[in-house]
């Protein structure tokens, strides 16, 4: 019944995902054509106003691909291959999708320890981080830093952690965040999103062995450590006390 349920669920998201996507698309191809044909005849005001409909549809756009997204994933939990991957390489192509965001808001990135490997799928991986940074940077606030760095969990697993200082989760439980659709205290702010980058996060951790979970600080904002396997070479090597290098 369950397995029936998802994919019923999945032909429904998908059929809306289509019907949506279309005048979407037409939305916004519309409103570059006005933007530039309002630039090229110097109407400033219009190209401006042109530009605010093609990032509200874009974004809705990508808020309708991620529903559809999460719709595939839950209905099809099944094992990935995994290899050893680079976290540096990973966390750099992440922080390059989202520098531009981060620089308009005044948000500074940190990253540390990140010359080590973990036992994952390189996409998944990616996917799974770049979840979690959006949230960090779109939940954060304005002028506030985002921290990514590793550390060993055990001597078979390591954590990626992405915390913030920003306002953090309030009085509510920060493991609802992984609940799809669900935006707790922030549902009420002014922060476009459907509530399930955090969603997707888990799916993708737990396909790849892994686990997430999410934090308050003490000191205020939030912390989200992922927690992966690394390769057998790097847990003979962190056996012998010796640094963990990709």
């Amino acid at each position: 019944d369950a397995e029936q349920s998802n994919r019923a669920k999945t032909v429904f998201l998908s059929g809306i995902s289509h019907e949506l996507r279309t005048p979407l698309n037409g939305v916004i191809g519309l409103a570059d054509v006005i933007r530039h044909t309002a630039v090229s005849r110097g109407g400033v005001q219009l190209a401006g106003y042109a530009t605010q409909i093609s990032a509200a549809g874009n974004d809705l756009l990508g808020t309708v691909e991620k529903t559809v997204h999460f719709a595939h994933l839950a209905a099809r939990r099944a094992p990935v291959g995994r290899a050893p991957v680079s976290l540096a390489g990973v966390v750099g192509r992440v922080i390059e999708a989202y520098e531009r965001e981060a620089i308009q808001n005044h948000i500074v990135i940190h990253t540390e320890g990140l010359d080590v490997q973990v036992l994952a799928d390189a996409s998944l991986l990616q996917d799974c981080i770049a979840q979690v940074v959006e949230n960090a940077i779109r939940y954060a606030g304005h002028g506030s830093h985002v921290w990514i760095s590793t550390a060993e969990a055990s001597a078979k697993t390591r954590h990626i952690s992405v915390r913030d200082n920003g306002r953090g989760f309030g009085n509510s439980d920060p493991d609802m965040a992984f609940q799809p659709f669900e935006r707790l205290e922030r549902a009420s702010g002014t922060t476009f999103g459907a509530g399930m980058g955090l969603s997707i996060a888990r799916i993708k951790a737990e396909a790849m062995g892994g686990s997430i979970f999410m934090r308050n600080l003490a000191k205020g904002g939030a912390e989200a450590i992922i927690t992966l396997p690394i390769p057998e070479e790097a847990e003979t090597t962190a056996a012998h006390g010796d640094s963990v290098t990709p």
